[in-house]
C-alpha cells in the first residue's frame, strides 16, 4: 500500500546519532510498525473512550518513533490537543519522586531502608510497629497499612491553592498518628496519595529544602524537562489542557483540581515531550546524555517489586502486577513493562516502558475517569512490538470502564435501601448545631439554616438532612469531580446533649468520632 509508512526501529531511526541503550535486545531492535495503521488504531480509541483529546509520544531507546496529538485541549475553542499540550500528569508524578529519592540516596542523604524517624524523629503512625520501622521504601510501595483517602485530597477542587504547600505537609506528618489502618504494616498493599505525600515531607525534613526545589535542581534539570507544580504557571503557558468528563451523561468541561499541596504525589505539570525524558532515562539505565543522573543500583530499587498488587489487574496480556517504588510491573505480550498512571478532575495520563525492547511511551488524555489512557499506551505498545490488538484492547478497556459504572449505580442503591424515613432524628435540629473537630481530618461546622441543617468541610458545604435517626445524609467532594454520599451519625451523653459525630470517611475503617467542641 503505497500511502502506508513503514518505519524500523532502531538507535539511528531519525538519523540521530544517540547511545545505543543497553536494554534493547537484537530480537526487537528491527521491528517494524505501521505509522498510519497506529494513528487509524489511536483515533479508534480515542472515539471509543468519548475523549475530547489526547497527545502520544513513543520512543526506541533515544529515537522517538512516534509522536501525535489527536482531538482538541479545548473543545469550545477548537484548540488542538498536542504533543506540547501541557497537562496536570497527577501521580504520574510519584515515578518522578522516586527518581529524586534514588538521586538522595546516591549521594548519601537518604537511605532507602533506613526508619524515617531518623530524618523526623517525631513520626508517628498508630501502629507501633509502623512509628518504629517506616521507611522512604514502605511508603512509596503503599504497604504503611493505610486505606486511601480521597476525601482529604480535594482541598484544591475548583480553587487554586496558596504557596504553602511545604506547611501543609509538615503539618501532615503531624496527622499520620491519627489515621487508623486497615491492615497490618507491610502486610497488604494499599494506594496511598497521603503517606507519599508524607514521603516528600520526609526529604524536606532530612534537607531543609523545599520538595518542589529539590524535583527541579536534582532531577528536572539534569533531564533536561521543563515542568512545574504551579498551576498558575501552567495556564500561562497558554496551552494548558481544559478537563472534562460525563456530566449527566453528556461530555462537558468540568473543574480543575489544584494539587500543590500533594506536589509529591500529583503534583507535575507537563507535555508528553517533557514525559518521555524521563521514560528515555529509565530505558538508559539512569542516564540522561552524558550525566548518570541516578545510579543503576538506584533504578533497580525503584524498579524491583516490593509489594504484590493483587487488587490491580487492569492489564491486558498477564496477571502479573507488583508494585515497585512509583512504579508498576506487569507483562505485556510476553513482555516484563513498567508503567505508572495519575487521574485528577479531567486529567489522565500515562507513562508505560519496556526495557528488553528499549520501547516506551507517554500519553496525556483529558477525559475524566477513563482507562481509555491505559488502552492507548497498550495499542502503541502491541504495535511497536509488531502485535497489533487494538479491539480485544479495546474491548477490555471498556468492559472495566463499564464495570465501574454498575458498580457505581449498585452503590446508589445501596444507599437509598439503607434510609428509614419514618425513624425521624429525636432531637430537635439546633442540637446538632456546632463545630466538631478530629485531630487528623479536620474540622465539621454544622449550623441551621431555616427549617434545614448544612455542615461545612474544608470550604465546602452542603446540606445535612435526616437518613435513619440520628444518622443524617450529606456529600463530599471527591478529586474526581463526583460528590459522593456520605453519612453522619450524631452522639448524645445521658444528657441529651450531642457530644460528637460519627463519619466513615474512610472505607475499612470505622468511623473516627469528631468532638463537638465545648463551647459550640
Amino acid at each position: 500500500m503505497p500511502n502506508r509508512r513503514e518505519f524500523i526501529l532502531t538507535s539511528t531511526t531519525f538519523g540521530v546519532s544517540a547511545l545505543a541503550t543497553p536494554a534493547i535486545s537484537a530480537s526487537h531492535s528491527s521491528s517494524r510498525f505501521d505509522v498510519d495503521a497506529l494513528r487509524d488504531d489511536l483515533e479508534k480509541v480515542l472515539g471509543a473512550f468519548s475523549a475530547p483529546g489526547m497527545a502520544v509520544v513513543a520512543c526506541s531507546g533515544e529515537d522517538i518513533v512516534f509522536r501525535e496529538g489527536f482531538g482538541f485541549r479545548d473543545v469550545t475553542r477548537n484548540e488542538p490537543f498536542t504533543p506540547e499540550t501541557v497537562m496536570l500528569v497527577a501521580s504520574t508524578t510519584k515515578s518522578y519522586t522516586a527518581g529524586l529519592v534514588g538521586g538522595l540516596v546516591d549521594d548519601g542523604i537518604v537511605s532507602w531502608d533506613t526508619p524515617v524517624r531518623e530524618y523526623f524523629p517525631d513520626f508517628q503512625m498508630m501502629d507501633p510497629s509502623a512509628t518504629r520501622d517506616m521507611t522512604l521504601t514502605d511508603m512509596m510501595c503503599h504497604r504503611s497499612g493505610l486505606p486511601y483517602h480521597e476525601n482529604l485530597l480535594a482541598h484544591g477542587v475548583a480553587r487554586e491553592l496558596p504557596d504553602d504547600g511545604r506547611d501543609f505537609r509538615r503539618h501532615l506528618l503531624d496527622r499520620l498518628q491519627h489515621f487508623a489502618p486497615s491492615h497490618s504494616f507491610r502486610n497488604h498493599f494499599q494506594y496511598q496519595d497521603i503517606i507519599y505525600t508524607s514521603a516528600g515531607a520526609i526529604l524536606e525534613a532530612a534537607t531543609g529544602e523545599f520538595f518542589e526545589d529539590l524535583m527541579q535542581e536534582r532531577l528536572l534539570d539534569r533531564l533536561g524537562v521543563k515542568a512545574t507544580f504551579v498551576r498558575a504557571e501552567a495556564t500561562a503557558t497558554g496551552r494548558l489542557a481544559k478537563g472534562y468528563g460525563l456530566v449527566d451523561g453528556q461530555i462537558k468541561e468540568i473543574e480543575f483540581c489544584d494539587t500543590r499541596y500533594f506536589a509529591p504525589t500529583a503534583g507535575l505539570y507537563m507535555t508528553a515531550d517533557e514525559m518521555i525524558k524521563w521514560i528515555k532515562c529509565h530505558l538508559a539505565n539512569g542516564r540522561a546524555g552524558d550525566d548518570q543522573v541516578i545510579s543503576e543500583e538506584s533504578i533497580s530499587w525503584i524498579r524491583r517489586s516490593h509489594m504484590p498488587a493483587e487488587v490491580f489487574r487492569p492489564l491486558v496480556g498477564g496477571a502479573l502486577y507488583n508494585y515497585g517504588l512509583g512504579l508498576a510491573q506487569s507483562m505485556f505480550m510476553g513482555h516484563l513493562t513498567f508503567d505508572h498512571g495519575g487521574s485528577f478532575n479531567g486529567a489522565r495520563t500515562s507513562i508505560a516502558f519496556v526495557p528488553d525492547t528499549g520501547l516506551g511511551v507517554a500519553v496525556l488524555m483529558n477525559m475524566n475517569l477513563t482507562n481509555g489512557v491505559i488502552a492507548t499506551h497498550q495499542v502503541v505498545l502491541a504495535h511497536l512490538l509488531g502485535e497489533p490488538d487494538t479491539d480485544r484492547i479495546i474491548a477490555h478497556f471498556l468492559a472495566l470502564d463499564q464495570a465501574r459504572t454498575e458498580g457505581e449505580a449498585a452503590a446508589e442503591a445501596a444507599f437509598e435501601a439503607g434510609r428509614n424515613s419514618a425513624n425521624q432524628p429525636r432531637l430537635p435540629f439546633d442540637a446538632y448545631e456546632g463545630t466538631y473537630h478530629h485531630p487528623g481530618y479536620g474540622t465539621f461546622v454544622v449550623k441551621r439554616q431555616g427549617d434545614a441543617l448544612l455542615q461545612t468541610f474544608d470550604g465546602r458545604s452542603f446540606p445535612l438532612e435526616p437518613y435513619d435517626g440520628e444518622t443524617f445524609e450529606t456529600k463530599y467532594q471527591s478529586t474526581e469531580n463526583h460528590l459522593h454520599h456520605m453519612t453522619m451519625t450524631f452522639e448524645s451523653g445521658t444528657d441529651d446533649r450531642v457530644d460528637g459525630v460519627r463519619v466513615p470517611i474512610v472505607p475499612g475503617i470505622a468511623p473516627p468520632k469528631f468532638a463537638k467542641q465545648r463551647d459550640s
